[in-house]
């Protein structure tokens, strides 16, 4: 009898202990939906403030890119000279050059269908023939940009949608204030402009976010559910107990984000007590076989792993062509392939680094060889100034001035050439340029007279160091050393409006048009570290230009075979801190 009681407290035991569980798994289950629907509502609250201040930051930068863009076309020079022309020949010929301009700037994003400009006459020009959207009137354009609200415009029956910012353009010439107005600028844009396209999904328990201008008409809505009658219809009943309104106002722009929450719908009744039985029964049965599965499924992948790891940590390089292969879950596979990818990626980068190390040693020899030979051959500047010194005073001595002209002349260029910083006044170029055409001179007497077209007002214009004399020795050299005839040597330095022009001309042999070409082509070509650069010339000082002041300055070379060669050299005008 004792035993058939305990087994009976026994069962009675289990029997109460499952009824217990099913009821506080009911329980349990019951609480979890009721709190899982107010966390949702809580979360959704959430998503949506998050969500619309997102969409804040994004229609601000939005905002602030489009300001950006209309400075860009503002201070642009093609539009700047075309508004500065007056009317007539001047502009026509601009006109082409404006509409480039401004479908360049168009291309830059798909959010603007056209830029219109108004001149000081507030005549229209824009990227097509016609105005396709109509401007609104815009005030306030003077204290900066301006978006206006929502327009409408039909193509047939059909009504298109539209933004406008609008600022004013202002001078940036010299010879004008820049605070002159000079005409104005439309962006015409889509209405999503500032979300800049989807940006947002649709939000799977109905929520909707809106975008709309100040007069509450609707520019952009997260989903196709987001139109504006929708719009109209939630505004006008956000009384509503059940419903959740937020809303946003943007300065700039004057734009409001409203965000609309949809109440969770309650759960019915029989599908309340049905939902909870079968998921108590199932949850007790499936715990039990899942953890048992789960849990060897598991376990096996994360040992095989530590002893993969311990092997790689416990050995030399070459392991890092082992692979890990890894069963059970779809992570444990994913991981194992991540691994096998990232230690292949390894190897590959040990053995570039290995081979860049190797390159850059190289590369370090053949600096310090470079250095070891440059220091071989460098020669004590002190040394030459005395030593030409002593020239001049012997030639002086022994009566012989033109030596003492020369060797003056020399140590004049070297001093020049070691000293000082590298941008110098052009009167100091020209003294140096003066001395050197005074050496040449003796050597080619009754050769070549040189002629001087300076302007005064050039004298004190900052020019690179030593870009003068190669130019010269090039015309003497090729120009005039193979002529028997007295030949002219041209030097010219003029203004043409912001930049400097220096000439260098001669009427001697001039270039062939086969060579000529060929001087273009290298003018041309990049500058490349392979290249040889222990010559100077024409090459050398157009790369110097070039590195200096941009692309757009540099030589340029005109030659006609038999009649002479004509060198300009072109740079920015600034002015040298170095004295005369």
């Amino acid at each position: 009898m004792r035993r058939v009681k305990e087994s009976r407290s026994i069962y009675r035991q289990f029997l109460l202990l499952a009824i217990l569980t099913v009821l506080a798994l009911w329980l349990v289950l019951g609480i979890s939906v009721y709190w899982t629907r107010l966390t949702l509502q809580r979360q959704s609250e959430i998503y949506l403030k998050n969500s619309s201040s997102q969409l804040e930051t994004v229609v601000h930068q939005n905002y602030i890119t489009y300001i950006k863009t209309m400075q860009l076309v503002s201070y642009n020079a093609d539009i700047q000279n075309f508004l500065l022309a007056r009317q007539g020949p001047t502009r026509v010929k601009l006109y082409s050059t404006l509409k480039q301009t401004l479908a360049s700037f168009s291309a830059l994003n798909d959010q603007i269908l056209d830029i219109v400009i108004l001149d000081s006459d507030e005549h229209p020009y824009n990227l097509g023939d016609t105005l396709s959207y109509p401007l609104p009137v815009m005030s306030g354009l003077a204290d900066g940009p301006v978006v206006s609200t929502r327009q409408e415009t039909f193509r047939g029956d059909i009504p298109l949608y539209y933004l406008v910012m609008a600022q004013d353009i202002y001078s940036t010439s010299n010879y004008l204030q820049t605070s002159e107005k000079i005409g104005s600028l439309y962006f015409i844009l889509s209405p999503s402009a500032f979300v800049g396209g989807e940006q947002f999904g649709e939000f799977e328990d109905g929520n909707q976010l809106f975008l709309t201008d100040s007069s509450g008409h609707v520019l952009w809505g997260n989903s196709t559910r987001a139109t504006q009658d929708n719009f109209d219809m939630i505004r006008n009943s956000q009384n509503q107990s059940n419903d959740y309104l937020l809303q946003v106002n943007l300065d700039t722009p004057s734009f409001q984000i409203t965000a609309y929450r949809a109440d969770l719908p309650l759960l019915g009744a029989g599908r309340w007590e049905t939902a909870l039985l079968i998921c108590a029964l199932l949850i007790v049965v499936a715990l039990c076989i899942f953890w048992i599965m789960w849990g060897r499924r598991l376990v096996t992948p994360l040992v095989q792993l530590t002893a993969f790891t311990e092997e790689i940590c416990s050995s030399d390089l070459s392991t890092l062509s082992k692979h890990v292969s890894l069963s059970g879950y779809q992570e444990a596979e994913v991981l194992s392939a991540d691994i096998n990818h990232m230690l292949e990626r390894i190897a590959a980068l040990t053995d570039s680094v290995i081979e860049k190390n190797a390159a850059l040693y190289k590369s370090e020899l053949l600096v310090k060889q470079s250095e070891l030979m440059h220091l071989r051959s460098q020669i004590n500047p002190h040394f030459l100034y005395n030593t030409l010194e002593t020239m001049v005073g012997i030639a002086y001595t022994e009566g012989l001035p033109q030596i003492a002209e020369i060797a003056r002349a020399l140590s004049l260029i070297f001093k020049y050439i070691v000293k000082g910083t590298d941008m110098v006044p052009l009167q100091n170029e020209l003294k140096i340029a003066k001395n050197y055409l005074l050496i040449q001179g003796i050597r080619f007497e009754g050769r070549f007279t040189t002629i001087y077209q300076l302007n005064a007002d050039c004298m004190q214009i900052a020019v690179p160091k030593m870009i003068l004399q190669p130019l010269i020795e090039n015309a003497i050299v090729h120009g005039i050393e193979g002529q028997r005839k007295l030949c002219e040597l041209i030097l010219a330095a003029q203004r043409e409006e912001d930049t400097l022009v220096l000439t260098v001309a001669d009427n001697g042999s001039g270039i062939a048009p086969e060579e000529l070409e060929q001087i273009h082509n290298r003018l041309q070509r990049e500058h490349s570290l392979g290249e040889p650069a222990n010559h100077i010339g024409m090459q050398n000082v157009h790369e110097r230009i070039r590195l200096i002041y941009g692309k757009k300055y540099g030589l340029s070379i005109d030659s006609v075979l038999g009649q002479g060669t004509t060198v300009r050299l072109t740079i920015p005008i600034t002015t040298s801190g170095e004295g005369s």
